[in-house]
């Protein structure tokens, strides 16, 4: 019996000289795919030998309830706590793993048997409850503020003189004690110091200490801060923030007119975007959301857990995923790429969030379901098109003959680590 390896793993190329598995868009348009994850799984003949899961590192939880009522009010008050309450912890690693590899980053698609589809901001609305319109976290968002700027941020905001700061920032470049002569400090907070230095103040109020409003004030900024860096733009470390994300957080009482929903969905899928890279091993962003998403328009998808038939509230935490669910993961991999393989459009539910009273369908979409342009997160932005994936705002599919947006190859970068896409025009700030 022959056991194929090295180069024997793989199909032979074919005449064509066309990678296996590719889209009928071909290159013109999907010039990136030769790169991809589902590439590579195309063109091996046993798919037991092109399997990744993919990691995303986590921090621990911070329970608000473990904060005063002052400090618990006024995080309701900012509109980001429907979006920390309404998603799950666990982590799903074969959904996101097996979605990753359909993944385009040219259309921001994920393309299935059947055709294309996306997480659009309205299906942000349904499972987060965030908010889909207002201003977007881009403006004016400076990503390289110098370092005498950020020493102010950090002490208008926490409260932390600048040696403070100074030693956090080297905390999270990785400072070793034994070698206190090359300190390496990057702007960047550590999640675990942040949270041990304000946690607790129901524990502390109860004890007799009094939270006057520039503690409560600095708490509810730091628990904020903490959720920017673990559920709303968690980065592949899954211990540090960027402490750039301040600005936002600078007025408290401006935080709820934020686009936070458009800007989770364009993180998750900027980081989509380099997790479907050929190498990956890692993604960043909030999974939750996609696994949210995958379970609420794939009902064979869904783990083997009871849920409860909401009605009509966000469906982030409907069908609960458990640690029990992670045994077997590779040959579950296996398993799921070949049901989404078989899928028709019978197998998808393309509107989960119909809504029908007396027999009338009541269901109304945002107003950015018809959005077609760029959708920013504070350091970037990705593409959405509705004209893509018609289905899902309850509309016949017809062929995509315009693009607001036409990516071009010239300029664009595919390969590498950082994934650079060149669009004409040029997308300026705009919201969402």
């Amino acid at each position: 019996m022959h056991i194929p390896k090295g180069k024997d793993l793989l199909l032979p190329p074919k005449k064509n000289k066309r990678p296996w598995g590719e889209a009928p868009d071909k290159s013109s348009i999907l010039f990136g795919y030769a790169g991809s994850w589902y590439a590579k799984v195309c063109q091996t003949r046993d798919h037991t030998r092109c399997i990744k899961l993919l990691k995303h590192q986590r921090s621990k939880h911070w329970p608000l309830s473990q904060e005063c009522a002052s400090v618990r009010n006024l995080v309701t008050s900012t509109g980001l706590g429907t979006g920390i309450l309404h998603l799950q912890s666990e982590y799903d690693s074969v959904v996101v793993s097996a979605f990753r590899e359909r993944y385009w980053l040219e259309t921001d698609m994920f393309y299935l048997p059947f055709g294309e589809m996306t997480i659009t901001p309205d299906d942000m609305k349904q499972i987060t409850n965030l908010e889909v319109e207002g201003q977007s976290v881009f403006e004016g968002f400076d990503n390289n503020m110098s370092w005498s700027d950020l020493y102010i941020l950090v002490q208008e905001t926490l409260g932390w003189e600048k040696d403070e700061t100074e030693m956090d920032f080297q905390l999270a470049g990785g400072y070793d004690p034994a070698e206190p002569h090359k300190p390496k400090i990057i702007k960047k907070l550590l999640l675990k110091n942040l949270r041990t230095k304000f946690e607790g103040t129901a524990a502390k109020e109860r004890a007799g200490q009094v939270m006057d409003e520039t503690t409560v004030r600095r708490t509810a900024t730091t628990y904020l801060l903490y959720s920017l860096g673990t559920v709303f733009f968690p980065d592949n470390s899954g211990n540090r923030v960027n402490v750039h994300y301040l600005q936002l957080l600078k007025n408290l009482d401006n935080i709820k007119n934020y686009l936070w929903a458009t800007a989770t969905l364009a993180y998750l899928l900027d980081s989509l975007r380099k997790a479907s890279r050929f190498g990956a091993t890692e993604i960043a962003g909030n999974v939750a959301l996609l696994m949210a998403w995958v379970y609420d328009h794939f009902p064979s998808l869904r783990p083997p857990t009871e849920w409860e038939e909401h009605d009509y509230v966000p469906t982030g935490k409907k069908f609960k995923f458990t640690g029990r669910q992670l045994r077997n993961k590779e040959e579950k991999l296996i398993q799921m790429r070949e049901k989404i393989d078989a899928f028709t459009v019978e197998y998808v539910i393309f509107d989960p969030y119909l809504r029908i009273e007396n027999g009338v369908d009541v269901r109304r979409f945002t107003e950015t379901a018809s959005y077609n342009g760029p959708l920013y997160h504070p350091t970037g932005y990705v593409m959405t098109n509705p004209r893509r994936t018609l289905r899902q705002i309850a509309h016949i599919q017809q062929r995509v003959v315009k693009e607001n947006f036409k990516l071009s190859k010239e300029g664009s970068e595919t390969k590498g680590p950082t994934i650079v896409l060149n669009y004409r025009p040029t997308p300026t700030e705009q919201p969402p």
